[in-house]
């Protein structure tokens, strides 16, 4: 089957003849000088990619760079930009089909390959989210390195851990299920909005809102569908213009609601885990006294490849909001038992060591860190945040598809990784600012 699919696209490759030669390349900003001149010749880049930023250059644009001494390094060269795609693989059921295509630059879980547009189908069936390079427009910034400051004496935000209740965990995962598909352009994706919603206001938040976005994706026949992020805000008592945002996606799908949007996508893992995580931190933080802002934030179509935390960040970056750190939380209850490992998908070293140490205090969960991926803590880095997407040790083999039931779940394992979750986010506020490394 995985020889059928390859030469499937490779004959398609075969016929995808680069025209209007774009040349790609990878540009590093070292610092706030660099970062002002690069913004002055690039107007923005196309993503970015192990701290970089994928930029397109015409010959005059690449000199004038090279003059003022900023890095690149070249990628491809007469590349066609709006066949050149960013694939980015999720799930552990995804082939080595995009390896096998020679893309232009890979990584652990990302490949950047020129490619027909028929071809995006059967890698989104293979697991990957697909990007096209043409349609991302990332702003330049300098990110400086930055170290965490010293362990405290003593960890009193620990006791939040003590709050989180497994049957809370179950019940909010048991509602969302219960709403049977959550696909974003049908009705009961906007119960399930309404729910959350109404939720937050059961916790005794007054500062509730709607943000409001449209949903396309052609490959899942979604066009122009309204979507929200339901946003909940704590504003924090000491740093109030400092932002934590915590979430997970609400919406669902499955392969078949390409063709039936009223297919069975409950998502009871894919991402009810990850919205029943952020209703949970919601109800424990209610009444602690955070220094810093927290926002918590059920994403919406995230399973049209991330349009509802994109369109957040984007927002935010526009109203100049310093977000320092984004937790984000998807599929993090399918256990098959032996080392409780969970992945921990990051962008900030400094954080994950902060989850690392309340893991070792409070449970016998092992992280295991990675490179951040295409998740929806992914957008808010891509503007300058720093980001962990949490994980369950194993993909759940059910993932989109109807299988993708409760009763497969383990939450005594998701609750400790809400306990984990919950002492880290204490630290993160009590923290002050990381050192910033020059």
């Amino acid at each position: 089957m995985s020889k059928l699919i390859f030469c499937s696209l490779f004959a398609i490759f075969l016929t995808c003849m680069t025209v209007n030669g774009t040349d790609f390349y990878l540009l590093k900003i070292n610092d706030e000088f660099s970062a002002g001149i690069a913004k002055s010749i690039v107007p923005n880049a196309h993503g970015m990619v192990d701290n970089k930023f994928i930029v397109s250059l015409s010959p005059d644009q690449e000199q004038r760079l090279k003059a003022a001494n900023v890095s690149l390094e070249l990628l491809s060269k007469d590349c066609n930009i709006d066949r050149t795609y960013m694939l980015e693989g999720r799930h552990s059921r995804r082939s080595r089909t995009a390896l096998e295509l020679n893309p232009i630059y890979s990584t652990d879980n990302m490949y950047i390959i020129e490619m027909p547009e028929d071809s995006k189908d059967i890698l989104i069936r293979e697991g990957y989210m697909v990007f096209r390079l043409a349609d991302m427009e990332t702003p330049i910034f300098y990110s400086p390195v930055i170290y965490a400051n010293p362990p405290f004496d003593d960890y009193p935000g620990d006791t939040l851990a003590d709050l989180v209740i497994q049957d809370s965990l179950y019940s909010y995962d048991a509602r969302l299920e219960a709403f049977y598909t959550r696909f974003t352009p049908t009705d009961s994706c906007v119960a399930a909005r309404s729910w959350l919603f109404n939720k937050f206001l059961s916790f005794g938040y007054s500062n509730v809102r709607l943000h409001a976005f449209q949903a396309n994706n052609e490959n899942q026949n979604v066009y122009n569908a309204p979507a929200w992020n339901v946003v909940c805000k704590k504003i924090g008592t000491e740093k109030p213009d400092t932002w934590i945002i915590i979430g997970g996606h609400y919406d669902s799908y499955i392969f078949e609601c390409n063709d039936n949007p009223l297919a069975n996508a409950s998502g009871a893992d894919d991402d009810a885990t990850g919205t029943a995580t952020t209703l949970e931190l919601a109800r424990i933080f209610k009444n602690y006294p955070s220094r810093k802002s927290f926002m918590f934030v059920p994403f919406g179509a995230e399973e049209q490849f991330l349009i509802g935390s994109d369109s957040l960040a984007f927002k935010l970056y526009q109203d100049s909001v310093h977000v320092e750190f984004v937790l984000n939380t998807d599929m993090i209850a399918y256990f098959e038992g032996g080392e409780p490992t969970v992945q921990a998908m990051t962008s900030g070293i400094p954080y994950y060591e902060v989850f690392l140490a309340a893991a070792e205090r409070l449970t016998d969960l092992i992280p295991l860190r990675g490179p951040i991926a295409a998740w929806d803590a992914r957008p808010f880095v891509n503007y300058g945040a720093c980001g962990i997407t949490l994980h369950e040790k194993l993909t759940n083999p059910f993932v989109h598809t109807s299988g993708d039931i409760i009763t497969a779940l383990d939450f005594e394992y998701m609750t400790k990784v809400v306990r984990t979750a919950a002492a880290t986010l204490a630290v993160i506020d009590a923290s002050v600012d990381p050192v910033v490394c020059e």
